[in-house]
Order: structure tokens, then sequence, then C-alpha cells
């Protein structure tokens, strides 16, 4: 039973609200410029869907997305 959106969907959308909302609130708090374009965000979203990304390989993207 399809109940609106897809699990893997839904996940993936939560997940990049939490790394884009944490790097927000990181740069916001250390007084950094978050260099970040639309096609960054769309790749990032495509690999929580389609990827198997461990929570290191997480960390490293945030760190690389903030120096």
């Amino acid at each position: 039973m399809n109940n609106g959106i897809a699990n893997n969907i839904l996940n993936s959308k939560i997940a990049l609200c939490l790394l884009m909302n944490m790097l927000h609130y990181h740069t916001q708090k250390e007084n950094i410029k978050l260099n970040i374009t639309e096609n960054m965000v769309n790749d990032i979203y495509y690999a929580f869907r389609f990827r198997d990304l461990s929570k290191e390989a997480v960390m490293i993207l945030a760190e690389s997305l903030i120096k």
C-alpha cells in the first residue's frame, strides 16, 4: 500500500534537509560562508537516494562543503 511518498524518497529528503540545516547552523556559528550550488544540492540528494553512503562519507562531504 502506497501512502503518498516512497520511503526511500522521504528518507533522502530528510537526510538532505538535516545536512543542509547542520551546514547552515555551523556556518552561521563560525561566521563563514557556505558556497554550495543548486547542482551540488541535487547531486547530494541523488547520492542519498541511490548510493550507499557511510556516516564517515557524509562527515567528509560536510567538511568539504564548509571549507
